[in-house]
């Protein structure tokens, strides 16, 4: 698998909706959202390159895709 793969990103960011909670949407709640996924946080560079930008976009890019009808 890829680590920039979707699956590893949909990983990161359920673990991540689930810290930013408490800790908020911040850099250092994304490098514990990897470290719960079990993913290096030297690779965040190359997963979410923005930080916490590219989470979020990554998050609003798939509710925009869910089909309500």
């Amino acid at each position: 698998m890829l680590i920039d793969s979707i699956e590893n990103k949909q990983k990161i960011l359920n673990h991540f909706l689930e810290i930013c909670l408490f800790e908020g949407w911040n850099q250092k709640a994304l490098e514990t959202a990897f470290v719960k996924a079990e993913i290096d946080v030297k690779f965040l560079p190359f997963i979410f390159e923005n930080g916490a930008a590219d989470i979020a976009n990554f998050n609003w890019k798939g509710m925009t895709s869910i089909d309500i009808s």
